[in-house]
């Protein structure tokens, strides 16, 4: 082989230097993408303005069935209308020849139905879309229109797909949020009562997590519109009414927001697979049958009830500008970063001997082998590197 020039041996070396300098696996990995954070789901929310029917309201539902626990209220989509923009749900006593008759704004009775007469009940139960769970705060504005009369109750309350404790097909993660049950019962008039039933004991069959908060609004809470809302955060709910906290218990002392540590069976892992799944948002009025509700008799007066709904709208705190976060890469190691950086030098200074080292090769047998040069004991013959 031919003397190598100067620039050729340098050249070679300068590359085999490179790859000395860059051994197998030292090279930078990759960055592992993970979920963006704080990427959120779409916001939504509905007005109700030039709504004729439900059927307007894509993914919004209206059962139409017979009462479970009693089979003298039917739950019907004759009781919801949409007037002046709002969304209203009518709960009223019907008087009837027969069972099956039809139950009409004609034959409403406020007054025990007279004799001969069956009595029956028309209520609703209106259903929004599911939306995705999580971190997510959820407002309703609306009028809860009834007097001081025992019978029924008013709700604005979220509910996740899973099944409660007492049915067929319940696991652990039932999820509940009443933003508002309202009593009308023994002076809970003014009462906005906002409770939560988290989590089923598999063994006990009911919830593993049951807290409430309440406030009161003087005279009382009916015939005004109020605006209610509930924030479940990352580990705690929060409600308020009209902006203020709902947040006393039934001796009007203040209590701290709702948060998984006041279970004993509830951890931030149950607390999150109950959280993060869908949801839907329920508005209805229920004619109460349990003993506890005290309920009216077919011999009690009946007042025509409603619901009243001027607005709904779920929103979720992340990315409230709408732009989107960069990925977070996952570390990969557990070095902190002192020990990087140290080594990151040390690695630095030997590469720059061996690249050193590897220079005085071509500069030496150059010299020998064009000067003249007695050659040095040991050195190495300089490698062939194709094309060159």
């Amino acid at each position: 082989m031919k003397p190598a020039s100067f620039a050729t041996a340098v050249t070679a070396t300068l590359f085999a230097a490179t790859i000395a300098a860059s051994p197998a696996g030292a090279e930078e990995p990759p960055a592992i993408e993970v979920p963006l954070v704080n990427q959120a789901p779409e916001a939504w929310g509905h007005t109700f303005d030039g709504i004729d029917s439900i059927e307007d309201l894509p993914g919004w539902a209206v059962p139409d069935r017979r009462d479970y626990r009693n089979k003298q209220v039917f739950l019907t989509g004759d009781a919801v209308t949409f007037e002046d923009g709002k969304l209203i749900i009518t709960t009223a006593r019907h008087c009837v020849d027969n069972e099956g008759d039809a139950l009409t704004d004609e034959n409403i009775s406020e007054d025990p139905c007279p004799e001969g007469k069956k009595t029956f009940y028309t209520t609703a139960r209106v259903y929004t879309p599911w939306f995705e769970g999580g971190e997510f705060s959820t407002e309703v504005t609306g009028e809860i229109r009834t007097p001081d009369v025992r019978g029924a109750r008013s709700a604005i309350w979220l509910q996740n797909d899973n099944e409660y404790c007492t049915g067929s097909g319940f696991n652990r993660y039932y999820g509940e949020i009443d933003m508002v049950e309202h009593y009308t019962h023994g002076g809970n008039l003014p009462m906005s009562p906002s409770t939560v039933h988290l989590g089923c004991n598999q063994e006990t069959r009911k919830t593993v997590g049951h807290s409430q908060r309440r406030t009161w609004v003087y005279p009382a809470l009916t015939d005004a519109e109020h605006t209610w809302r509930a924030d479940i955060g990352k580990r705690t709910i929060a409600f308020s009414l009209d902006g203020a906290p709902i947040n006393q218990n039934w001796r009007h002392e203040t209590l701290p927001d709702i948060s998984h540590d006041e279970w004993e069976d509830m951890d931030q892992e149950l607390w999150d697979r109950i959280m993060h799944r869908p949801w839907r948002l329920i508005l209805n009025q229920y004619v109460e049958s349990a003993a506890w509700a005290q309920p009216a008799g077919d011999e009690d007066p009946f007042p025509v009830r409603r619901l009243i709904i001027d607005s709904v709208q779920v929103t979720y705190p992340q990315n409230t500008d709408d732009t989107e976060q960069p990925a977070v890469p996952a570390p990969t190691d557990s070095s902190t970063s002192a020990d990087r950086s140290g080594s990151s030098v040390v690695a630095q200074l030997l590469g720059v001997i061996g690249v050193l080292g590897l220079l005085a090769i071509p500069l030496i047998g150059w010299l020998t082998q064009n000067l003249q040069l007695p050659a040095l004991p040991g050195l190495p013959d300089l490698p062939t590197f194709p094309g060159i």
